[in-house]
């Protein structure tokens, strides 16, 4: 397996799935005032690349998260695991009978509903500022890894709509790493261009951390989770690091069962606010299942300036098969804009309390294509 093979195992939300959860989206929110921008799920399901135990074989030397102790004789999940906004009746809540471990997740203070309160925007800003600093941990530490995969994720036949997101391949990758060895991990972490597991784990960790807001304000939420088949054995520590460096949750049972693939859908409804409820109804386990790594993305945030509905207005968009009518969202500023040796680009600002962030629209030149620009390193 060469590390370039990994994102072939990289699942892709298609066009008309992404219509049909922005469909329902909009009958859920006011889509002029609020960027709901990102809801999206990514399903690796490992059955050859590893060589893991079942039916009660010996166990290969190039996975550590599995083993041959029986189960029952394993150690109970850590008690200071906290799930992810569980509810009790959530698949990743007390009540699940799969849950493993929980995700670790940072208890932060709420953004004060009363800015005035200055004791709770002092507590919430200290909070806050902590962890935009983790960026620096892996700031420049990702470009190579963002360099080999951004092209090959959103690389694909023209005119088709792409959409990813390179933290959470990043962060999915690197939890494969942690629970594989021998040249199947050499492989993963030359892609992920680390070293050692040390520098990887902390890596994860401030991604993790850095980009993690659910302050009433706005969200950030990466989620990660993996589904045991009940039939192979697992080594408790790999997931108790799972839960602590890389933010995720494991879950054992049998693979391929109604009751089984309820709880994951619903994992995954619960980390992406439903709104991608219409593509999960499909996602089953296949019962050879050994292991599936998911996780989701779920963002949001406003904009400063909101867009405003009696603003819009219908005009020609020129898309790949022929000019076609469309709304537009529209609105006047003025403002830094940007040229690069075949595109264009503007920033769109969102609104993150004490500090700003940003969405780039970025132009292709005329006879340029967007895959063309993903090719060139500016």
């Amino acid at each position: 397996m060469k590390p370039e093979d990994l994102l072939d195992a990289v699942g892709e939300i298609k066009e008309e799935k992404i219509e049909a959860a922005h469909g329902e989206a909009r009958t859920k929110q006011n889509a002029w005032k609020r960027w709901a921008a990102l809801a999206a799920s990514l399903l690796i399901v490992v059955g050859g690349v590893f060589a893991l135990t079942r039916g009660g074989e010996s166990t290969g030397q190039d996975l550590p998260l599995a083993t041959e102790t029986p189960s029952a004789q394993t150690a109970p999940p850590s008690q200071n695991a906290q799930p992810h906004s569980a509810e009790p009746s959530s698949p990743d809540g007390p009540s699940s009978p799969y849950l493993l471990t929980a995700a670790v997740i940072p208890e932060l203070p709420k953004y004060p509903v009363n800015p005035m309160d200055s004791k709770a925007y002092e507590a919430w800003w200290n909070a806050y500022r902590e962890q935009i600093r983790k960026k620096e941990l892996y700031s420049g530490d990702l470009d190579s890894f963002l360099r080999k995969s951004l092209p090959e994720l959103l690389k694909g036949e023209e005119g088709e709509n792409r959409v990813c997101s390179p933290l959470n391949l990043y962060l999915a990758l690197a939890m494969l790493a942690e629970s594989a060895g021998g040249e199947s991990r050499e492989q993963l972490m030359d892609l992920l261009g680390t070293e050692d597991l040390e520098t990887l784990r902390s890596l994860a960790d401030a991604v993790w951390c850095a980009n993690y807001r659910e302050d009433g304000l706005s969200k950030s939420v990466l989620s990660a989770s993996l589904w045991l088949n009940e039939d192979v054995e697992f080594v408790q520590d790999t997931l108790e690091r799972l839960a602590v460096d890389y933010h995720a949750s494991t879950f054992r049972g049998e693979t391929g069962s109604p009751a089984y693939d309820a709880a994951l859908r619903e994992w995954m409804n619960d980390c992406t606010g439903g709104l991608l409820e219409t593509y999960v109804q499909d996602i089953a386990l296949d019962r050879d299942t050994i292991l599936a790594l998911v996780t989701a993305v779920d963002y949001h945030a406003q904009w400063i300036a909101p867009f405003r509905e009696e603003e819009n207005e219908t005009a020609l968009f020129h898309a790949p098969s022929g000019d076609e009518e469309a709304v537009f969202l529209r609105q006047t500023t003025e403002q830094e804009y940007y040229w690069g040796e075949h595109f264009s680009a503007a920033e769109k600002v969102i609104e993150l309390g004490s500090y700003i962030g940003s969405m780039w629209f970025i132009l292709p030149d005329e006879g340029f294509s967007p895959e063309e620009l993903l090719t060139e390193s500016e």
